[in-house]
């Protein structure tokens, strides 16, 4: 018995949607989850650590370091349609520190996974809010500000309570009349005075130190005129 073309031609048109559709059943198989479950916890008034979930990872310690994922933070106070609002961090695992964030402020922060080229969508934003308070136990003390010349000043501190991660200090000075740039300095972790030069004369400056540390705060010391 001789088939017909026009069998022939249905025949394998149905069997081509059927393949698209077994396709499509895999890739979706295989399509990431959005990370669940997204929490983070204040450090301090300039650093946040966030934790997620996976739910295509079924234990805690499964399938590590297979997969990326990235963390996305944005101040909540600023628009999505402003150009370069999100700050991003990719992490291997489940958990990661961000830092050099501002004070009593609220962040919006979301997370995705990545593997091989894959990528899930965003999970679910979630909101927190920094502390508005420096740490003092990181702050500079005693922070004088002594004229040496008409354009220099000596500035002198003592240690924060807790000195030993400092690796260098920050110091900033400002124009009170704000008619200038923002000025920064460095000085090493064994310094504690530190001599501002080039400044111009008959103008009032302010001045604060940052301490400057590999996993912790880097509160500003008070301001001295």
């Amino acid at each position: 018995v001789q088939c017909l073309p026009g069998f022939n031609m249905w025949f394998y048109t149905i069997l081509l949607l059927l393949l698209v559709v077994v396709v499509a059943a895999v890739d979706q198989r295989k399509a990431l989850s959005a990370p669940r479950r997204v929490t983070a916890k204040v450090i301090s008034p300039h650093s946040v650590e966030v934790n997620w979930r996976d739910p295509d990872i079924r234990s805690r310690g499964g399938a590590k370091g297979t997969r990326l994922y990235i963390v996305r933070y944005k101040n909540s106070g600023k628009s999505v349609n402003s150009t370069d609002v999100f700050e991003t961090v990719r992490s291997r695992s489940r958990r990661v520190k961000l830092f050099r964030m501002l004070p009593n402020t609220t962040y919006d922060i979301s997370v995705k996974a990545v593997k091989k080229g894959k990528f899930s969508p965003w999970s679910k934003t979630i909101h927190v809010t920094t502390t508005g308070h420096e740490d003092k136990i990181y702050m500079v003390r005693n922070l004088t500000a002594i004229p040496v010349a008409t354009d220099a000043i000596l500035l002198s501190w003592l240690p924060p309570e807790q000195a030993n991660k400092v690796v260098a200090y920050t110091i900033i000075t400002q124009p009170t009349n704000g008619n200038g740039r923002q000025r920064k300095d460095v000085a090493n972790n064994e310094m504690l005075e530190y001599k501002v030069g080039n400044l111009r004369p008959h103008i009032l400056y302010s001045f604060r130190v940052q301490t400057m540390q590999k996993l912790s705060p880097h509160p500003l010391s008070q301001a001295v005129l």
